[in-house]
Formats: C-alpha cells, structure tokens, sequence
C-alpha cells in the first residue's frame, strides 16, 4: 500500500502568492508613502496660500454702476483669481488624494488578511507535508515488513511445498508397493490353495499306499504262513499272485503320483520363495 504524497508545486505555489503579496503591500506602502508626502506639500502649499490670503485687506464690493477705481490694478486681481483657483485646485486634489489613500488604506488591510491567510495556508500546508511525509516514512516501513513477512512466507510455503511433494512421491512409492505387495499376496494365496490342493491329493496317495502297504503285508504274511504248513493241501498252498501283482501296480502308480505332485508342491514352494 502506498501513500499519497502532497504535491510539491503546492508549497512553491503559496510561497510564490506569499512573495508577489508582500511585493504587492511593499508597492501600496510606497504609492501610500509618496501619495502622503504629496498630500502634505499640497497641505502646506494650501496653508500657504491661505496665509497670503489672510494678509491681504478685504476689499469691499463695488457698486455695479461705479467704474473701477485707480488704485485696482488689474494685474493684482488676476494673480488673486489664479490663487484661489489654485488652491480650490488644491482642494480637490486634496479631496482626491484622501479618497485614493483611504482607498489605498482599504485595499493594504485587504492585502494584509489575503497576506495573513496566504501565511496561515502555507503553514498548514507546510504541516500537512511533513504529515505526509511521516505517513509515506510510515506506510514505506509498513510495506517493507509486509514484504519480508511475504518473503518469509514464500520460503516457508516453498519448503512446505517441497515436503508436500516428497510426501506424495512416498505416497505413490507406498501404493506401487502395496499394489505389488497385494499382487504378491493374490498370488501367494493362489500358490497356497495350490499347495494346498496338492497337499490334499498327496495325503490322499500316502494314504492310499500305506492301506496297499498293509494289504502286501498281510497277504504276504498269509502266503509264508500258508507255505510253511505242510499239512495244506497243494490247491491252499497256491499263491493269489494276481492280487499281489495288482496291488503292487496300484501302489507303484500311487506312487508315481505323488512324486508328481511332490515335484509340483516343489516348484510351488520355490516359486512362494521367490
């Protein structure tokens, strides 16, 4: 977040106002200065010329009909009538300048205000940059640690991304493992019920040639018995050969089964263990 600076051409602007004001009231204190200075020569010259009035005998009004006397010069009322034009000349002018300075009076008590609030503006406004300033001092610092809270976080975020990814590929590693591994227990389940079914048969061939086993005992038994009693007629002492012989051929093909299946339960077993 940033902030938002106080232009500079703000502060240049009043102080450019507060110089061509106080320029301006410098000027109207010297029109004023020289505007009094001619106001108290007129003063002085109307003083003047009401002294001389003032010296000169009053004449007294002439009778219409009477003609002028001979001690008037003409010359003498002629340089009177130009005095008093002069100083009623003086008088207005004196009228005008007293206008013209209360004018001017207004005008630099209007110029001292403006001055005033020029002054008031620029303190204010000088106060609201250096506000600023500190808040942009402020605000810059605000961001630079926002920044290294964000760095900080982008590291850690790396490192936990990192480990994120570690952890999925052991993820993977440990479902192709238990894949293979369920694949290896399907198989050795299928292997075991194999065996199992082989065990089964071949318990079945032991059993039947231990029952075989028993039955060539017995009739071997019976044949010695019956050989060596040498009261029995030559018909009982005749051996049942073909029994024998039967008995011996099943057993040799029990036989031969289960080596078959003992071969088999060998390839199974060596198959589990690998």
């Amino acid at each position: 977040m940033t902030s938002r600076k106080a232009p500079l051409w703000l502060p240049l602007l009043l102080l450019a106002l507060f110089a061509g004001a106080l320029f301006f009231v410098w000027k109207q204190k010297q029109d004023t200065t020289q505007r009094e200075a001619a106001l108290s020569r007129l003063q002085e010259e109307n003083r003047a010329l009401a002294a001389r009035a003032a010296g000169q005998p009053a004449e007294p009004p002439a009778p219409a009909e009477a003609p002028p006397t001979a001690d008037r010069a003409p010359g003498h009322a002629a340089a009177t009538a130009a005095e008093i034009a002069a100083r009623l000349e003086g008088v207005r002018m004196l009228g005008q300048v007293k206008d013209q300075l209360t004018t001017a009076r207004a005008s630099l008590a209007e110029l001292q205000d403006r001055v005033r609030e020029l002054e008031a503006a620029s303190e204010k406004a000088i106060g609201e940059n250096k506000q600023h300033a500190q808040a942009e001092s402020e605000l810059r610092e605000s961001l630079a640690s926002a920044n290294r809270v964000v760095a900080a976080m982008q590291t850690e975020l790396k490192s936990k991304t990192d480990r994120l990814t570690a952890l999925e590929s052991g993820a993977r590693r440990t479902t192709d493992d238990m894949r293979s591994a369920n694949d290896k227990i399907t198989k050795m389940a299928t292997l075991a019920r194999d065996l199992e079914d082989i065990n089964r048969r071949r318990d079945l061939y032991l059993n039947n040639l231990m029952r075989r086993y028993r039955d060539l005992t017995d009739q071997v038994r019976a044949m010695t018995i019956r050989l060596d009693n040498t009261d029995e007629t030559p018909r009982r002492q005749t051996v049942d050969l073909p029994r024998l012989q039967n008995t011996v051929q099943l057993a040799e093909e029990d036989l031969r089964q289960l080596t078959s299946l003992n071969s088999q339960a060998a390839t199974i077993t060596q198959k589990m263990r690998n």
